[in-house]
């Protein structure tokens, strides 16, 4: 047995699937659209990626894009020539444009809404949230999530809210100052934002609104990370190398997984290359004290991998979103 006694009643494990209603791509589509060319070097960024993206699909016209961003890795191993710096870019550029309003100002181009306080959801996010906050206690709720975008702190709100009731998130670390935000609208208290929420959010693989700054993890309000290109992000490939400012974060992920009661995971489906997260899973989940309920429309497939990496673990399938809203309630009962 492995449970500690100060039990973390459930764990959402969150991936690409779950930001799909919210308009975000999976990987397989992540070269599928064009983002907003808001800068010289962000044109030149996406016509290079998008350049080498279709000389590669001629070249291998059955591999997806994970294959596409693993080769130009492994071919630039100090990721600082070549096509990697831009295929980096081009990814936060790529996610970043869901969420921010672009317009001209004083002949250029800028931008608003790209960032954690803007409160409007899609339906199917609504409805989940709800349904989770209505059933889950939020000082025993842990959000782990591959995911660079913030829809999930868009939903938790930066700090505890009454109406509607929102417990609030935080990164980890507990109440941490931000640094900055997009100024419009403008107010003083989204200047430099503090996060005083009750639920971890745990992102394993970076966020957009997060940069590697003198070696140190700088944490904005907004996208800006993304839209200037040095968004700390880890992108899908095969043999990820986990940088060393994920490590803690990692090992908060494990903690909470070996102290869940219940594992409710959402649009990840557990892809057989992403090893460093099965070694998470198989050292986190270590008895049959944790229920892992899988939402996804292909719920079988991804019940039959986890139940691959975890023998005894009960495991149970639901439907994906918007259907699975539904089952939430039964859950918690």
């Amino acid at each position: 047995m492995c449970k500690e006694e100060n039990a973390v009643g459930t764990v959402l494990w969150l991936g690409a699937g779950f930001a799909v209603p919210a308009g975000l791509p999976t990987a397989a589509g992540l070269f599928d659209q064009v983002p907003f060319p808001h800068s010289k070097r962000a044109l030149r960024d996406i016509e290079a990626t998008l350049s080498a993206w279709k000389n590669w699909r001629e070249a291998h016209p059955d591999t997806a894009p994970e294959e596409f961003i693993s080769a130009v890795y492994e071919s630039d191993p100090l990721q600082i020539v070549g096509h990697w710096p831009s295929i980096v870019r081009f990814l936060g550029y790529r996610l970043a444009s869901t969420f921010a309003t672009f317009y001209p100002y004083e002949g250029r181009t800028a931008r608003s809404r790209d960032n954690i306080f803007e409160a409007r959801l899609c339906p199917a996010h609504a409805q989940w949230w709800e349904a989770v906050l209505t059933h889950a206690r939020p000082n025993a709720l842990t959000v782990i999530t591959t995911n660079w975008d913030i829809c999930i702190e868009r939903a938790l709100r930066p700090k505890p809210m009454q109406r509607p009731r929102r417990p609030g998130f935080h990164y980890g670390w507990g109440p941490e100052r931000l640094t900055a935000t997009t100024a419009y609208p403008r107010s003083s208290w989204r200047e430099n934002p503090c996060i005083s929420g009750s639920v971890p959010v745990l992102k394993l693989h970076g966020s957009l609104n997060w940069a590697l700054e003198n070696g140190r993890l700088v944490k904005y309000g907004d996208l800006r990370p993304a839209f200037r290109g040095d968004a700390a992000l880890v992108p899908p490939m095969r043999h990820k190398e986990r940088p060393s400012w994920a490590e803690e974060l990692w090992q908060m992920a494990r903690t909470a997984l070996r102290t869940a009661r219940r594992v409710i995971v959402a649009g990840y489906s557990f892809p057989p290359y992403d090893e460093q997260i099965h070694t998470l899973f198989r050292e986190g989940i270590c008895s049959t004290d944790s229920h892992i309920h899988v939402f996804d429309p292909d719920a079988r497939t991804v019940c039959r991998r986890i139940s691959s990496l975890l023998a005894r673990a009960p495991v149970s399938g639901h439907p994906g979103l918007p259907q699975a809203v539904a089952d939430l309630p039964v859950i918690f009962s």
